[in-house]
């Protein structure tokens, strides 16, 4: 649970589900709007993700992604304001969270020596983060280091080692975004 400020009693939920392939796709595309603009505009409802980056004269790129069936597995928005979510986030954190669960190159993370010595390199279907192995991304809005409202996500890299990480957000009224 969420509140705008400690003055207003107003709260929110959110929390979705994401397999690699669909982490790597977000990863994806916060790359290239992180070049663009560092910080970005988020916009949360049951049917959709909207990201917006801004520049000084107005938007500079806005992505639309489906939610249901598309960039989450399932996922659960919940909000006084017609169950919308909307929150601003520094985007290099973002991508930089979500670099460290799909991995760059891979390779790096998973490796076996086989028993003549060498060095075997495993791709997603060995272990590698994909989502042949079963391995689920959390993505949840939660407060963390003292009451900061955050974008957590929690996942794991190399298909075993733990990885979990809180960016702060700035969370905005829904209403003022229409």
């Amino acid at each position: 649970l969420l509140s705008l400020d400690k003055n207003i009693k107003s709260t929110m939920r959110f929390k979705a589900e994401l397999a690699y392939e669909q982490l790597q796709l977000l990863n994806s595309l916060i790359g290239p709007i992180s070049r663009l603009s560092p910080r970005a505009i988020v916009y949360l409802d049951p049917e959709h993700v909207r990201i917006s980056s801004r520049d000084g004269d107005g938007i500079s790129c806005f992505a639309e992604l489906k939610a249901n069936g598309g960039i989450f597995l399932q996922h659960r928005v919940e909000s006084v304001a017609d169950n919308a979510i909307v929150f601003e986030i520094d985007l290099l954190q973002w991508r930089t969270a979500m670099q460290s669960i799909v991995g760059e190159d891979r390779r790096r993370f998973t490796s076996n020596t086989n028993t003549n010595g060498d060095d075997q390199y495993y791709g997603a279907d060995h272990g590698g983060g994909g989502s042949s192995n079963g391995n689920i991304t959390i993505m949840k809005l939660a407060k963390r280091h003292g009451g900061i409202p955050c974008l957590c996500l929690d996942g794991k890299c190399a298909g075993s080692v733990e990885v979990y990480h809180a960016i702060p957000i700035r969370v905005m009224r829904a209403a003022d975004m229409k």
